[in-house]
């Protein structure tokens, strides 16, 4: 750069540039420790996610086993209800009354019979929500 004017004293211009520079360079810093932040809550957030995730197919895990020992428990009452059938119409012929304690045994195992058909059904769709997460 040539200049054929008078002598200009640059000097008091050159703290200008360093400040700019200075400033840029801050500005910089500024951003990558901002990029890091941002890098290092997602790790953050990835790791919440992963675990809650894997909680939850815990979960659904042990909803797959309740739903597995409810029909069980279904199967269990089928062979009561049959039982219990074969039994009442036994005694109903015979002229015998239920003994007490019978009879409500037999109604709430029917009361069980509902109750372990919504577990089932609430478990299996359960599970199969948290299943779908992936």
């Amino acid at each position: 750069m040539s200049y054929t004017g008078k002598n200009i004293d640059l000097s008091k211009y050159e703290k200008y540039g360093k400040e700019k520079e200075a400033v840029e360079l801050s500005k910089v810093e500024v951003e990558l420790g901002l990029t890091q932040d941002i890098v290092k809550e997602y790790l953050e957030i990835k790791g919440d996610y992963e675990t809650a995730l894997k909680q939850a197919k815990q979960g659904a895990s042990a909803i797959d086993k309740a739903a597995s020992v409810g029909k069980k428990i279904k199967d269990k009452i089928n062979a009561f209800n049959k039982k219990s059938d074969s039994f009442v119409k036994q005694a109903k012929e015979l002229g015998l009354e239920i003994p007490k304690d019978t009879a409500t045994a037999i109604r709430q195992v029917d009361a069980y019979r509902s109750d372990v058909g919504e577990l089932i059904s609430v478990a299996e769709k359960a599970s199969d929500g948290i299943f779908s997460l992936d």
